[in-house]
């Protein structure tokens, strides 16, 4: 009978016996840098088509289509991210002696769908915030909460704390610590969303003419509301390139996502998580299932932890992308 009950917990846990759906990969923080960007761009594809500009209204309809005609002429260089926003945006506020970047600009707003200004401070980023984004160490030797306290680190903190500062005094709310690297506010209308981030994510969709170290990011935050747009934003093609770019097959980014939908589920509902280990296993076979069950649970208290703090960020995301298929 206990054998029979290990089974049915490990199917629990996992979701079948063969077909392991939850049996989830560890989530890192460097995970996470490189997914969220690749989300952004897929949920703009994955959103059902629950109606099309023929099915709204005219005035709608002619929002979206000027929409696109924009985004494909940012796409092509006619029309700068930077000027569209000085034009459009009476909130918008610059610190001085930042170098903007047209290309990387552009770049970003087609992940974005949106029009997005991106500026440099001139400086290369810690190994701490080059570990996140390749998720790689260069020095094993050297733990990362070490990392996050040398010099290098503190110099980009300290860029953090000079955008967090100048936004303050222009009245923005403070900066919110939402994902790996990153640092968000909205202006007081609305209007833009700012971004901190540590290092320069982009590089590896061909932003390398700026340094690897932080970026500003100033974003326009309305975009009209309809499928229509959405699935506009990307291709199969683009995803495609968005994946390799991030270094990421499509089996891994699937896997990720898995996890982090597992992880959300969970951080909801910890009692998911809790078992009955107090009875000994009968055989060596119940001893492994037992003690492979109790390293997926770990697992999955860990990413759920990981998710509580960067849920912010990643519910709105997850949310486009369970949408699939409704």
């Amino acid at each position: 009978m206990k054998g029979f009950a290990l089974l049915a917990l490990y199917i629990f846990t996992y979701g079948s016996y063969t077909v392991r759906v939850a049996a989830v990969e560890p989530v890192s923080e460097a995970m996470l840098v490189r997914v969220v960007p690749v989300l952004r761009a897929w949920g703009s594809f994955v959103q059902p088509i629950n109606a099309g500009t023929d099915s709204v209204s005219d005035s709608t309809g002619k929002g979206i289509r000027e929409w696109i005609a924009l985004m494909e002429e940012i796409r092509a260089g006619t029309v700068d991210p930077f000027a569209w926003l000085k034009e459009h945006a009476p909130a918008l506020r610059i610190p001085p002696l930042l170098n903007y970047s047209t290309e990387c600009s552009r770049i970003a707003s087609g992940l974005a769908m949106s029009p997005v200004a991106l500026f440099s401070f001139g400086i290369e980023a810690s190994e701490y915030g080059s570990m996140l984004i390749t998720g790689s160490n260069k020095t094993p030797s050297v733990k990362s909460e070490e990392l996050a306290e040398t010099e290098a680190q503190k110099k980009v903190n300290g860029v953090v704390n000079a955008m967090r500062t100048f936004f303050r005094e222009e009245k923005y709310p403070d900066f919110t610590n939402e994902a790996p690297l990153y640092w968000s506010t909205a202006s007081p209308d609305s209007s833009l969303r700012i971004t901190m981030i540590e290092a320069n994510v982009y590089r590896a969709w061909g932003c390398d003419m700026l340094p690897t170290g932080p970026l500003l990011e100033i974003a326009w935050n309305e975009v009209p509301d309809s499928p229509a747009v959405k699935n506009r934003a990307v291709t199969v093609e683009d995803l495609k390139t968005i994946l390799g770019k991030a270094g990421m097959s499509e089996q891994e980014f699937f896997e990720l996502v898995t996890a982090l939908v597992v992880a959300r589920r969970d951080q909801q509902n910890p009692s998911a998580l809790r078992f009955d280990d107090s009875h000994d296993p009968e055989s060596a076979d119940e001893e492994k299932l037992l003690n492979e069950v109790k390293r997926m649970v770990e697992v999955r208290k860990r990413n759920s932890v990981m998710y509580e703090k960067y849920g912010r960020t990643l519910d709105p995301l997850l949310d486009q992308f369970e949408k699939t298929g409704e």
